[in-house]
């Protein structure tokens, strides 16, 4: 049974709303500890986007904590933004020039190193799961 829904009142087809707050109101860490896993990463990364004097702390929070995940790609991708987010920051015409704001380096030992960990644990798994089907 198909059923034709109105585009406008199918909440899967609205267009994101992106909006940005100013002036927040907003305990960072306080918010983040209400969270756990890879939610308190998507939220601290919500933030970032919408919130542009929390983005440096909320994108240096949310790169320590994928490090205590496996998820090389997202550490890779949150590395990314937060070295944008440091220039932009630097090339703001009211920026201070000793505030200093430098992004952590990208942590290359750290990747290789989750990533052959992360292989070795998918083919253990792998491995397990062969073993219980035969």
């Amino acid at each position: 049974m198909q059923i034709d829904v109105d585009p406008q009142e199918d909440p899967q087809n609205a267009p994101d709303v992106n909006y940005v707050v100013e002036n927040p109101s907003l305990d960072l860490e306080q918010y983040a500890a209400s969270y756990s896993g890879l939610m308190r990463i998507e939220r601290l990364q919500f933030i970032a986007d919408h919130c542009p004097t929390l983005r440096v702390e909320a994108l240096k929070m949310a790169l320590s904590f994928v490090q205590r995940t496996f998820n090389v790609d997202m550490y890779e991708e949150i590395h990314r933004k937060l070295s944008e987010a440091t220039r932009e920051l630097q090339n703001a015409p009211d920026a201070i020039p000793e505030s200093g704001v430098e992004p952590p380096p990208l942590d290359t030992a750290w990747v290789e190193a989750t990533r052959k960990k992360a292989l070795l644990k998918l083919e253990k798994l792998d491995t397990d799961l062969k073993n219980y089907k035969g």
